[in-house]
């Protein structure tokens, strides 16, 4: 069995800033060099940077941050940018299929780590 101690030593959103790395290296590569989607560019980067000032601070409110960004941020400005064609290429089935399986992990990965993240401020005395 594992020791119950030792799920409070490590950030349960920890794997979530890597996340929040790579989401905006490639924003900044899409929405940044196309200039009419620049106000896309700054929502995302601009939540990204909120949830990790939280995270580094390690508030409780760093969660909450977590769920708008990947859960309803990304999400919606993703759909727009494929809604209003910005694309250089067609959605597809597939693409579409991909990409709600990959926001579905997120969001679970997301809302299961509610619990052990407050266990783990908790233990830090935060």
């Amino acid at each position: 069995m594992s020791d119950p101690s030792n799920h409070t030593k490590k950030n349960p959103l920890g794997p979530l800033v890597f996340a929040a790395l790579v989401v905006a290296y490639f924003d900044i590569q899409f929405y940044f060099f196309q200039r009419h989607l620049l106000p896309f560019g700054f929502t995302i980067l601009g939540s990204l940077a909120i949830f990790l000032l939280l995270f580094i601070l390690r508030s409780r409110y760093a969660w909450h941050a977590a769920l708008i960004v990947f859960v309803v941020v990304l999400p919606i400005t993703l759909f727009l940018t494929y809604y209003w064609g910005y694309m250089d290429f067609r959605v597809t089935l597939p693409l579409a299929v991909i990409d709600i399986v990959i926001y579905a992990v997120v969001t679970v990965w997301i809302l299961r780590a509610r619990k052990p993240y407050f266990a783990y401020l908790a233990s830090k005395g935060a």
